[in-house]
């Protein structure tokens, strides 16, 4: 009998792409509305596109601590949507004057 082949250690990036279509069932896509889109998991692009800004924008807020939480798998930044979609609607404001919960 032939030993099987040995197998290589992943990379990341194939981890990261075995976990976004396993753990979470499918991919995120920048069309897809984020409410609709819960299990998703955003690279900086993609959630970039969601809110409508700049990735560099994303980038500052992420600098800051003033955008939606992310999580860190080496260099690579990820976006889950149910931290988007919950940071958009901390966003939320009744008039241009609301200052909203960090005002009051």
């Amino acid at each position: 009998m032939s030993s099987p082949a040995p197998t290589r250690p992943m990379k990341a990036t194939e981890l990261l792409a075995r976990v976004r279509r396993t753990h979470f069932g499918r991919l995120a896509s920048p069309d897809v509305a984020p409410q609709h889109a819960v299990g998703c998991l955003l690279d900086t692009q993609e959630a970039a596109h969601w809110l409508h800004i700049s990735h560099r924008t994303l980038e500052r807020w992420r600098s800051t601590g003033s955008g939606p939480k992310f999580h860190k798998f080496g260099r690579r930044v990820i976006y889950r949507s149910e931290d988007v979609v919950e940071w958009i609607a901390t966003r939320l404001r009744t008039s241009t004057s609301d200052l909203g919960r960090a005002g009051r």
